[in-house]
């Protein structure tokens, strides 16, 4: 009885204390000004309207080995953000892909990256390896090496991410052997 009594006493008390959280939200919302853009979204937002005619991948320039290995994989055609990035990336411009998870991002910054370093020509020599992605999580960084292996592998490159909680040894013996890139969680250098 005595614990019953102090729950309802502390419930009444409950009651009359003043409620913060049930403020109208429309008189909340209505006195906030409306967000800006900024200049880099109001740019995305301009370009992702262009209508950008769609080519295949051969038409984009990747090498002919990266095209007859995506053909493989079953994928024929570029996706959107294929199609924008990936002949402004192999002209060497700076791009920003924006789109909706699984629609092709990673190969789409990938695909130039392992045409131009494949038609380089040179090996990577040890300890030095020739390109770095950067990616916020080390699943993301797994996702990524997982997604432009093949790909590297198809034109004699090698790939290997590297990443904090992993046992340090096989990640130091692919670099001791020369990569071409590493994919690094950037949370763990940190």
């Amino acid at each position: 009885k005595a614990l019953m009594s102090e729950s309802r006493g502390a419930r009444s008390r409950a009651r009359k204390r003043p409620n913060h959280n049930n403020r109208s939200r429309g008189t909340a919302q209505a006195s906030r000004p409306e967000p800006r853009s900024s200049a880099l979204e109001q740019a995305l937002d301009a370009s992702a309207a262009l209508t950008v005619p769609a080519r295949p991948f051969a038409e984009l320039g990747l090498s002919q080995a990266l095209v007859a290995r995506l053909a493989a994989a079953g994928i024929d055609q570029p996706t959107e953000v294929q199609n924008r990035t990936i002949p402004d990336a192999l002209a060497g411009r700076d791009v920003l892909g924006r789109a909706q998870t699984g629609s092709g991002k990673t190969l789409a910054f990938g695909l130039p990256l392992v045409t131009k370093l494949a038609a380089e020509g040179r090996p990577a020599a040890s300890r030095h390896p020739r390109a770095l992605i950067l990616a916020p999580t080390r699943e993301l960084a797994q996702q990524v090496a997982d997604s432009i292996g093949p790909m590297a592998r198809t034109v004699n490159l090698s790939i290997v991410a590297i990443y904090g909680g992993a046992p340090m040894g096989a990640q130091i013996k692919a670099l001791d052997r020369g990569i071409a890139n590493i994919r690094r969680n950037y949370e763990a250098s940190a």
